[in-house]
């Protein structure tokens, strides 16, 4: 049976949260989240090393419609830049193609002079087994940037999501979010740092908070989520840099396309206004009709 009053009800919020959306547009906004990530049912025991072993985090979202992942591990040349489809394999990791290939929806270059390439050792962020409760020692290829040298991802189109197991976190290591020359945000590990009107946001303590310790690092490893709450904060290029000494390793970097704010709750896009209206449309007409056939009988 057909419910006026919750119908009604349901428009209203409808209309609600597009008021919301709409006086958010206003302002540059970037939402994040902290959390341990998934395991993507990589983790294995190696009783040669006697360690439960990973290839590290990986998004929450990882395999799912649209979400390309980056895991670095089939680079034909480590030290050099290179693009990525947004065409999956099975498991959700986008395939490796020429750096600004015609087919190529994100492209990873080196900018600067320094050491930052992909490489394999006791750095690699660690895993999480949510089954035991530990990090767990990545055996995969990660990214690796050290200073001077900064890595840059272009992307072809606008991005709302982008997910990254931020591995032995501390101080210096900076996200920088643009879309276009702007920059739309930033996130570091520890620091007061600030550029413009762009204050960039210090996640240290929740990353404790809500991360793993690799006892072997002696520091915080997590899954590190950044998404647009507003169309303003869409962005297409990211910079990943490292000021000082040590190096800024991360790993399973995943990605979503859109052109409208990121749902983190529900992984998915938020629907755009006009379509939310077309929907409460389309509902008033139904009740139209539906009292007019009342009437009638």
């Amino acid at each position: 049976m057909f419910n006026k009053s919750a119908f009604l009800a349901a428009a209203i919020t409808a209309v609600s949260a597009v008021t919301l959306v709409s006086n958010a547009e206003s302002a540059h906004a970037m939402n994040f989240k902290v959390t341990r990530g998934i395991d993507a049912g990589l983790t294995t025991w190696n009783a040669q090393t006697n360690r439960r072993e990973s290839q590290g985090m990986f998004s929450e979202f990882h395999g799912q419609a649209g979400v390309v992942t980056v895991d670095f591990n089939k680079l034909p040349n480590n030290n050099a830049g290179f693009g990525v489809q947004a065409k999956t394999d099975a498991k959700g990791v986008g395939l490796i193609t020429g750096l600004n290939a015609a087919n190529a929806v994100i492209n990873y270059s080196y900018v600067g002079n320094g050491s930052s390439n992909v490489r394999n050792d006791k750095w690699g962020p660690a895993g999480y087994d949510a089954t035991t409760g530990q990090s767990t020692y990545n055996t995969s290829n990660y990214l690796a940037a050290f200073a001077g040298k900064d890595v840059e991802i272009r992307m072809n189109g606008l991005f709302n999501y982008f997910g990254v197991n931020w591995g032995a976190a501390h101080q210096a290591n900076r996200y920088s979010f643009y879309r276009g020359d702007t920059l739309v945000a930033g996130f570091t590990y520890g620091e007061n740092y600030k550029v413009g009107d762009i204050q960039y946001v210090d996640v240290s303590k929740v990353f404790r908070e809500n991360g793993a310790r690799a006892s072997w690092q002696g520091q915080d490893n997590a899954y590190f989520h950044v998404y647009a709450d507003s169309k303003a904060s869409l962005f297409d290029r990211i910079v990943i840099s490292q000021f000082g000494g040590g190096g800024f390793e991360s790993d399973n970097h995943s990605f979503n396309a859109g052109t409208r704010a990121f749902n983190f709750e529900k992984g998915r896009t938020v629907p755009e206004p006009g379509m939310v209206l077309g929907l409460i449309g389309v509902g008033a007409a139904f009740l139209h009709k539906r009292k007019k056939g009342e009437n009638a009988i």
